[in-house]
């Protein structure tokens, strides 16, 4: 996740990016909060974690702003 993270920061001013978005497994979202990740349009985190035990195929989108890096 570092390296790829680097190598956006690199030539995002060139191609105009912002933000990385991923569309994680709610059971994966401990991973990508550690990585700085923060989630979209979300307003109860724990109505996350309901919803991976019930289902772990279910998404969540998140994201990390790029000058965060």
């Amino acid at each position: 996740m570092d390296n790829a993270c680097k190598q956006i920061k690199k030539i995002a001013n060139n191609i105009g990016v912002k933000f990385i978005t991923v569309d994680a497994y709610c059971h994966s979202r401990g991973f990508y909060l550690k990585s700085s990740f923060d989630y979209i349009n979300i307003n109860n985190p724990k109505k996350a974690k309901r919803i991976a035990e019930k289902n772990s195929k279910k998404t969540i989108l998140m994201f990390k702003q790029i000058d965060r890096l």
